[in-house]
């Protein structure tokens, strides 16, 4: 959560505010005048609001930045042909030859790539997990969209 303190009128403080696409979602209380104003609507472009599939998604973030990073390669190689079988970071960390910091660090900037991408939904997963207690550790899988996105791009 942030906290944006900002001085002036109601009015004033709505302008600031339209200017700052950080605070289109902002809502803006007055001490002084003791009401709240909510932020202007953003104007979207018809690309912006069109709604993509999951697999439009998951092309979007493979093919946006620059080349995947060989280990994330791998290890997106080494969860394509285990589907629809989960694979644990222990076993991710060989592949990748991580460890488990580089790989959490490694899994986490994926993450922002994909939260980053246009037409990110929050709650979209590229990825599967879940907490295996047997192994004491988190497992992982492709979802089908993700999957075939991979497939498409050609990263498998």
């Amino acid at each position: 959560m942030r906290i944006v303190i900002l001085e002036g009128t109601v009015e004033e403080i709505s302008q600031t505010i339209s200017l700052v696409p950080a605070f289109t979602s902002t809502k803006v209380f007055s001490m002084q005048e003791k009401t709240t104003v909510e932020p202007p609507p953003v104007e979207r472009s018809q690309e912006q609001t069109e709604k993509i599939t999951p697999v439009e998604l998951w092309v979007r973030v493979l093919t946006r930045r620059p080349p995947l990073s060989e280990p994330l390669k791998k290890a997106l190689c080494a969860l394509e042909p285990a589907h629809p079988e989960w694979l644990s970071s222990k076993d991710l960390q060989m592949t990748t030859g991580y460890q488990p910091a580089q790989l959490a660090g490694m899994l986490g900037a994926f993450g922002r790539r994909v939260s980053k991408t246009e037409g990110y939904e929050k709650g979209a997963e590229f990825f599967e997990t879940s907490w295996s207690e047997e192994l004491g550790s988190w497992e992982y899988r492709l979802t089908e969209s993700s999957l075939e996105a991979l497939r498409l791009v050609g990263v498998t």
